[in-house]
C-alpha cells in the first residue's frame, strides 16, 4: 500500500549515484542514472514498506530518497 504525501517541490541532493525508475519500486525499469551531488526537484513523496520514493518534478520518474538528502532552505 502506498501512502502519498503532498509537498511543494522540495530540493534534494543525491548522496551517491542513483537510478531513476519508471515506477516507485526497485523492480521497475531504470530510466536514467544521476550522479552524486546532483540536485533533484521532488514534487511528491510516497512511502512504500519503509522506503520513501520521490516523484521528480514535471516528469513521470521516481527516485528512492534513501540515497538523497533534503537541501537546506
Amino acid at each position: 500500500m502506498t501512502k502519498k504525501t503532498n509537498t511543494a517541490a522540495k530540493i534534494y541532493t543525491a548522496t551517491e549515484r542513483v537510478n531513476i525508475r519508471l515506477r516507485p519500486t526497485y523492480d521497475s525499469p531504470i530510466v536514467r542514472t544521476i550522479e552524486a551531488g546532483d540536485e533533484i526537484y521532488i514534487e511528491k513523496t510516497y512511502s512504500r514498506l519503509g522506503v520513501t520514493w520521490g516523484k521528480i518534478n514535471d516528469t513521470k520518474e521516481f527516485i528512492c530518497l534513501n540515497f538523497c538528502k533534503k537541501k537546506a532552505e
